[in-house]
């Protein structure tokens, strides 16, 4: 991975902060390895083929609340095209949401905190069919 000299700062809930910070320790990246350990969430996040789903998770991160950590990284230059890219891409879909790359940050963050991408669309899929039972039943 190629070394960035350029921060990105964006803000979190402090108690998402905390989680991240554990589980960069866990996955082993080390305390020193937020940068490291976020760039591979981003890259994971955004290069899953799901493009809608990966455009929900950006319109769901846009409904937290309290954010009062402020977090900074070194994205590697994939990263940067990407989190470009994926900005152009969500706000085609929703042309008035502001802070767009953090709320990117802030969904691939949460996605790698859940588990795979396969365990949040099996998720997905559960409340779906909760739904559909609650609505027939």
């Amino acid at each position: 991975m190629a070394r960035s000299y350029k921060t990105k700062s964006f803000k979190l809930p402090s108690s998402l902060e905390l989680d991240m910070n554990k589980k960069v320790v866990a996955d082993g990246y080390g305390l020193r390895g937020k940068s490291r350990w976020l760039c591979d969430a981003i890259t994971k996040f955004l290069t899953f083929s799901d493009n809608e789903f990966i455009l929900d998770c950006i319109e769901y991160a846009d409904n937290l609340e309290n954010l009062e950590k402020s977090v900074s990284f070194r994205p590697t230059e994939e990263v940067r095209e990407l989190l470009s890219e994926w900005a152009i891409c969500a706000r085609k879909k929703m042309p008035m949401l502001e802070g767009v790359i953090s709320k990117i940050i802030r969904a691939a963050i949460i996605q790698a905190l859940l588990g795979s991408i396969d365990t949040i669309k099996d998720l997905g899929k559960i409340d779906e069919s909760s739904l559909a039972q609650n609505a027939n039943g």
